[in-house]
C-alpha cells in the first residue's frame, strides 16, 4: 500500500466507524420519570410598593418557597426566631452562614431565591431592602416581615 493512500484509507475507516456507532443504540430507550411528586410549593412576591405578597405561607414538609424580587432594589432574607439549619435540594440565593443557618445573599431585582423546608415549625423572617434614593416620597419601608409555616 502506498503511504500516500494511508491517510485517505484511515479517514474512510474512521468515518464508517463513527456512522456505525451513531446508528447503534447505546442503551434501551427509557421513559424519564420524575423522582417524586411535586409538593405544594409556594411563591412569595417582593413588590416595590406593596411589599410581601403573601406575608404568610403554609407548606408541607419538603415543599419549596420561592421569593421573587419584583422590587427596585437588592433584597436579603433573614430568619429571625427559629432558624433554618437543614434544607433539601439546592437552595437558590441562600447560603449557610458561620452559625450553620441559612441566610440569603443579596437577591438582585428580577431574580428569585428559593429554599426547601423539611423541618416542621413556624419560621419568621425579615426582608431587608437596599434604600432607594430616587424619590423619597415613593420609598416604602426597607424592612418587611413574613412567615413560613411548615406542617
Amino acid at each position: 500500500m502506498d503511504f500516500r493512500t494511508k491517510p485517505f484509507t484511515a479517514a474512510i475507516v474512521c468515518t464508517l466507524a463513527a456512522l456505525l456507532l451513531l446508528n447503534t443504540p447505546v442503551c434501551a430507550e427509557e421513559k424519564i420519570q420524575p423522582a417524586e411528586k411535586t409538593k405544594d410549593h409556594k411563591i412569595v412576591r417582593l413588590h416595590y410598593i406593596s411589599g410581601l405578597n403573601p406575608k404568610v405561607v403554609t407548606v408541607k414538609q419538603g415543599a419549596t418557597v420561592v421569593w421573587i424580587n419584583e422590587s427596585k432594589s437588592l433584597a436579603e432574607i433573614y430568619f429571625t426566631d427559629k432558624q433554618v439549619s437543614t434544607a433539601c435540594k439546592n437552595p437558590t440565593h441562600f447560603v449557610v452562614n458561620v452559625d450553620g443557618v441559612f441566610v440569603s445573599d443579596k437577591i438582585p431585582t428580577g431574580a428569585v431565591a428559593s429554599l426547601c423546608f423539611i423541618e416542621k415549625g413556624e419560621f419568621n423572617y425579615i426582608v431587608l431592602r437596599d434604600p432607594r434614593t430616587t424619590d423619597p416620597t415613593l420609598t416604602r419601608p426597607d424592612l418587611l416581615e413574613g412567615k413560613v409555616i411548615v406542617e
